[in-house]
């Protein structure tokens, strides 16, 4: 779901209904920066079933100790990077922690796996999370979608824009443990 600006430059603070019935029915939802009360919101609009996200992003306007806690409590998927780590607190969600060059860190049910990167050279990191999260997402909602699961009905092949997506695909397999 994506959120608008308004003309002002202002982030809408309240969900309309038409926004929290498509959450309601959303498989796989992804939360990232916004106001607490969206925040919130969403969380009491999604469907038990749902797969959620948490993008999280180091902003204590956006995640207030409350807000952490419960996306903590109620995310299948974290991904943070080393400084945002201390922000989530008891869980029994995947969580992928990027480490730069010094790759990937994996936890599942407590148990921390570091997978290994090859470095790139790179003039601006800005956005490489959310990217590595997207890409992340994609494969697993592609990998539901091939199980007949939540992802719904899939041709079997993955997203043709996903040069990596072998590789991809085998690394959600490995954290989600399909």
């Amino acid at each position: 779901m994506y959120m608008s600006l308004r003309p002002r430059g202002t982030w809408s603070r309240v969900l309309t209904d038409s926004q929290k019935r498509l959450i309601g029915h959303a498989s796989h939802l992804c939360v990232s920066v916004g106001p607490p009360q969206v925040t919130e919101d969403i969380l009491s609009a999604r469907a038990p079933n749902s797969r959620l996200y948490w993008a999280m992003k180091d902003d204590a306007q956006s995640f207030t100790p409350e807000i952490c806690a419960a996306l903590s409590a109620s995310t299948d998927v974290i991904f943070c990077n080393r400084a945002e780590r201390g922000m989530v607190t008891a869980t029994s969600a995947i969580v992928i922690e990027t480490r730069g060059a010094e790759g990937v860190s994996v936890t599942i049910d407590g148990t921390e796996t570091l997978l290994t990167v090859s470095p790139a050279k790179c003039r601006d990191m800005t956005g490489s999370g959310d990217s590595f999260a997207g890409g992340f997402i994609t494969a697993d909602v592609w990998r539901d979608a091939r199980r007949g699961g939540k992802g719904g009905d899939c041709s079997g092949e993955p997203p043709p824009h996903s040069k990596r997506k072998d590789q991809l695909y085998d690394k959600a397999r490995l954290v989600s443990g399909a």
